[in-house]
């Protein structure tokens, strides 16, 4: 059974096929592909387009890079040290993500943690929704850089691990690898998942992101000290570049605040350029807050999110 998204119609996964292609994978390629990654606090990050080009906007992710996203995700379960953590998973926008989500969402379901998938979200809308009861998050991003690149990034409460923490699941990792079935095990993790629980997670995948986006707009108000009275009175230009606020709060929050909103590029992964929102990657903004102030003055801002939606400029 295949599942979509209803905010973007995107796809998110097909619960009855094998995300792997079947590609062969030993102990050591799989040990040997981890010399591409970099492990550190801001996210377990490498190129997983599998052509190896960081620019490469294709989906495909290679078996070797999606087994090693499952023993990941199965270093983390175990340092939650509960049996049937309560964990929250989501991506930001670059192709690779839904596979490599697909991945560790069908991981955790067969080590018995409660999933909710919230699919495409920004980086402040997984972190605040968290706090919601959750053990931990698991978010699939890598931030500013290229399209190619992605990354494992995992926390609870509101933040990711510190070097503390990282280093501890670190280690369970390492401890895994070192396992001489540990291929077979993350295939079987991925492969063997309990149908009628992974279906049940995939089906309630548009609950718990309503959820999480009702709870982010309180979040967001709170944090502001601001009520639903608060008004924004002019108009804003989103150029979202096809990252993850374009499937979060933005449009729908900054209209109910009651400011006119003119969206571009606001389609999940319709990426235009480059990422980093900074220089030159500003100027489709201009221009297009310039060209709206000259047809209603009401537009007076403008500005562009990196692709996890966790900084950005305005213009």
């Amino acid at each position: 059974m295949k599942h979509y998204d209803r905010l973007s119609g995107k796809f998110i996964s097909d619960d009855s096929i094998s995300p792997l292609k079947g590609e062969r994978i030993t102990n050591e390629s799989l040990l040997g592909n981890l010399d591409k990654y970099i492990l550190s606090v801001a996210g377990w990050r490498t190129v997983f387009a599998q052509s190896g080009n960081e620019d490469d906007f294709s989906s495909a992710v290679s078996d070797v890079d999606l087994v090693t996203s499952s023993i990941c995700s199965a270093a983390f379960f175990e340092y939650l040290g509960k049996e049937n953590p309560r964990i929250l998973v989501g991506a930001d926008a670059r192709p690779t993500g839904t596979l490599l989500l697909d991945v560790v969402t069908r991981t955790f379901v067969s080590l018995g943690a409660d999933v909710d998938n919230i699919f495409i979200s920004s980086a402040p809308e997984i972190m605040a929704y968290s706090n919601d009861g959750f053990d931990g998050f698991f978010y699939i991003s890598a931030s500013h850089n290229p399209v190619g690149h992605n990354g494992l990034k995992f926390g609870r409460q509101g933040g990711v691990f510190g070097k503390k923490e990282c280093d501890a699941v670190l280690t369970i990792f390492k401890k895994l690898l070192s396992s001489e079935d540990i291929i077979d095990r993350a295939i079987g993790w991925i492969e063997a998942v309990p149908m009628d629980k992974h279906r049940r997670v995939l089906l309630d995948h548009d609950l718990s992101k309503f959820r999480a986006m009702d709870y982010y707009m309180d979040f967001v108000l709170r944090t502001a000290g601001a009520d639903s009275s608060f008004k924004i009175p002019f108009g804003i230009v989103a150029e979202l570049n096809g990252s993850a606020r374009s499937s979060s709060i933005d449009i729908p929050f900054l209209t109910r605040m009651g400011a006119k909103v003119w969206a571009v590029n606001a389609i999940p992964s319709q990426i235009d350029h480059e990422i980093v929102p900074e220089g030159d990657n500003l100027e489709l903004c201009r221009r297009v807050l310039e060209e709206r102030y000259s047809k209603d003055n009401d537009y007076i801002l403008g500005y562009v999110p990196d692709n996890d939606g966790d900084r950005g400029n305005f213009v």
